[in-house]
């Protein structure tokens, strides 16, 4: 190789680096306990996510079915269950990340949970998310849309912020 030839190399080197450590600086790709998280907040969805496919059964009878709809993004990227039972089980395995307006939910007891994949509502200025809810266990449904294979269960679910006062 030229010495020219290995200047310009040396440059174009010295530019890859440049550019990596200017999107580093800029937040590309931080996780969330790096970014500032105007995300972090208390959250309830309109459905039980829970431990259970179908969670828990509803009534007065059972207040875990208000608690298992609700959880609370921290700044640090960990996700809280107030109110649940095996809250410390919740703790050690639910994370959270935002990208743009893109939020990523998981609520995970390391044996089973949910993986919520929210987009922001337009019309509700930064306070509700809607996307999709998939099962994280080893239970599968049939595709009745699709190929008719079988695939982890997947539903819609509306994600809207809520006070972190206790609940009455």
């Amino acid at each position: 190789m030229r010495p020219e030839q290995e200047r310009s190399s040396d440059r174009m080197y010295a530019v890859i680096i440049v550019v990596g450590v200017a999107m580093a600086l800029a937040g590309a790709g931080r996780p969330a306990e790096a970014q500032e998280a105007p995300q972090a907040g208390c959250y309830r969805a309109d459905r039980p996510l829970g431990a259970s496919r179908s969670g828990p059964l509803a009534g007065a009878d059972n207040p875990e079915a208000g608690a298992l709809s609700r959880f609370r993004l921290l700044e640090d990227g960990q996700v809280d269950r107030p109110g649940t039972s095996g809250r410390e089980w919740w703790a050690g395995r639910s994370r959270w990340e935002a990208r743009g307006d893109d939020l990523h939910v998981r609520l995970s007891t390391g044996t089973s949970g949910w993986d919520l994949r929210l987009v922001r509502a337009e019309h509700a200025g930064g306070a509700e998310y809607v996307g999709e809810a998939t099962y994280l266990t080893d239970v599968v449904v049939r595709d009745t849309a699709g190929s008719g294979g079988w695939q982890r269960l997947k539903v819609e679910v509306r994600v809207s912020r809520e006070s972190c006062a206790s609940p009455a």
